[in-house]
């Protein structure tokens, strides 16, 4: 154990003095590691916070990416596409607002931090939503000029007059240069639209002008000069085309027969019950016979039914009370299953028919 020196005070000019702390004691050791424990626990402290403030800007920065996302999503299914800037500049700013406003404990110092990140974030998607336009507008203009295309081309293969096919056909190769030079198609694009085309043409105008595409000529500098194996398929196609159209109109003939066949029996049933019933018949038969609507065949047996049922019956070859008599004469005669005798009926006829 250390000693510890005793002093007596000697005099007024006696001072007290304390021992000095040798630095290898036990409380100078326990002071000074309780002093570095402080020390210890604030930096930790520190970085807890500021690895808390990393974490929560890491959160942030997180929000609101997935919410630029979704607006930027939103904002490029607009069909309005001169509307998308606006749009963008106003949700974005409200979305940087809300964002913030989601985490509140952010420092100044992490705030600054996150909104030079959402500056970045915002120039990307304006770039984005930019080529978006571009990308939009580009397709949209290349479905109007293909429908453009598809009409004049149809146009021209179905004019009779060449001067009317020819400034069909270039309105569509002046549409096909002008996206050319505004860059919505390159040269390849190009071409391969024109020979496209040009076989959509040749096509249609198999289809709808058969007999005029192959009496055209098909050598040299004529109409069709193309490669031979081509030209041979559109002219085997109009020969297809042809016989198509004869098959369908042969059906659509046989059909039309049919129905005429249905109204003429339906005509002639509706006179012949007219007949029957008293009325006269129509005055415009030979109208009906003449549009076919009733079957000349059909016109002699009306007109001997008719005279049948009008003309008046000779009675006087007739006895009066035939009937009754006939049948006074069978139930008088005992039942028998055996045939009459003919001779019974001739009797009967020479009885009462005269003449």
């Amino acid at each position: 154990m250390p000693k510890i020196d005793t002093y007596t005070a000697q005099g007024r000019q006696a001072v007290l003095s304390l021992p000095a702390v040798s630095p290898d004691s036990f409380g100078h050791q326990a002071f000074s590691q309780l002093g570095e424990f402080g020390r210890t626990l604030q930096e930790a402290s520190e970085k807890i916070q500021r690895r808390q403030e990393e974490l929560d800007l890491t959160k942030a920065d997180n929000t609101y990416r997935v919410g630029l996302d979704a607006l930027s999503t939103d904002i490029a299914k607009d069909p309005n596409l001169s509307a998308h800037g606006t749009r963008f500049e106003k949700e974005v700013g409200a979305l940087q607002d809300r964002t913030l406003k989601q985490y509140p404990n952010l420092s100044s110092h992490a705030q600054q931090v996150l909104n030079g990140r959402f500056s970045t974030h915002n120039a990307n998607a304006t770039i984005d939503l930019a080529h978006n336009v571009q990308k939009v507008g580009a397709g949209r203009a290349l479905a109007s000029y293909a429908d453009m295309a598809d009409a004049h081309i149809a146009r021209a293969a179905l004019a009779t007059d060449p001067a009317i096919a020819a400034d069909a056909l270039n309105t569509v190769d002046d549409h096909r240069d002008r996206n050319v030079r505004d860059g919505l198609m390159d040269a390849p694009h190009a071409q391969k639209d024109a020979e496209s085309r040009q076989h959509q043409y040749w096509v249609t105008f198999a289809q709808h002008q058969p007999q005029t595409l192959l009496g055209l000529p098909g050598n040299g500098n004529d109409v069709m000069a193309m490669d031979p194996s081509k030209r041979q398929e559109y002219r085997n196609l109009a020969v297809s085309t042809l016989h198509t159209q004869q098959a369908q109109a042969d059906l659509t003939q046989k059909e039309l027969d049919a129905a005429l066949k249905a109204r003429q029996e339906m005509n002639k049933s509706a006179i012949q019950a007219d007949v029957i019933n008293g009325k006269p018949l129509p005055l415009n038969l030979s109208e009906l016979v003449r549009t076919r609507e009733l079957d000349g065949d059909a016109v002699a047996p009306a007109l001997a039914l008719q005279k049948t049922l009008t003309e008046v019956p000779n009675m006087a070859k007739y006895q009066r009370g035939l009937a009754t008599g006939i049948e006074t004469q069978l139930s008088a005669m005992k039942y028998d299953n055996q045939p009459f005798d003919p001779s019974i009926i001739d009797g009967l006829q020479a009885d009462y028919v005269q003449g």
